[in-house]
């Protein structure tokens, strides 16, 4: 007896050079809706639409080597709650530093 939903979703992501061959900057936004024509008073299976989604990113690209990449970046989870006289529960908003270490390996 659950409705259909109607999904929808938008994505972006930028890279530019800041020093050739050294240093790029890179950042990247998407966002998703569920059900674009949520209700309250539809039956829906589960808790899946009732939370639209933003995710954002963004960092910087240090090349060390042909191979080798330290990105040091942020994270940003936003939930928004659909639902009437609801919320999500602590924060809302999660934000995790993060440092990745790209590396490849040539066969």
């Amino acid at each position: 007896d659950a409705v259909d939903m109607t999904t929808s979703g938008l994505s972006f992501f930028v890279k530019a050079t800041l020093q050739k061959n050294t240093i790029d900057f890179f950042a990247r936004y998407d966002h998703f809706n569920p059900d674009k024509e949520f209700h309250n008073d539809y039956l829906y299976a589960g808790n899946y639409p009732f939370f639209n989604e933003t995710f954002m990113t963004a960092g910087v690209d240090f090349i060390l080597s042909k191979n080798i990449h330290l990105m040091p970046n942020i994270w940003v989870n936003h939930y928004q709650d659909k639902r009437d006289g609801m919320h999500v529960p602590g924060n809302n908003t999660d934000v995790v530093a993060r440092c990745t270490l790209f590396i490849v390996f040539n066969r």
